[in-house]
């Protein structure tokens, strides 16, 4: 059973809450639009990182977001539709 059937994404939207998950634990990603720079700020340094990194990121969470909600679905019991 595919329980996003019919949802759609939008990668900004992921993005958006991807970087607020990011700041949680301490981290910013700083894009630089004159350099097209993407640079991570963690509290011991910052990194310039590729924007393939920040796309397996979201990709990744993704992934395991839709993994960890199948398995709350298959321990819990139907009641309704």
């Amino acid at each position: 059973m595919d329980i996003f059937q019919g949802v759609e994404k939008t990668n900004l939207s992921i993005d958006y809450h991807i970087e607020q998950l990011i700041s949680i634990f301490g981290f910013e990603i700083i894009y630089d639009p004159s350099d097209g720079y993407i640079i991570l700020q963690t509290p011991s340094g910052e990194y310039e990182i590729e924007a393939s990194g920040i796309e397996d990121l979201r990709n990744s969470t993704c992934s395991f977001i839709k993994y960890k909600l199948q398995e709350i679905i298959e321990k819990s019991r139907k009641i309704g539709k």
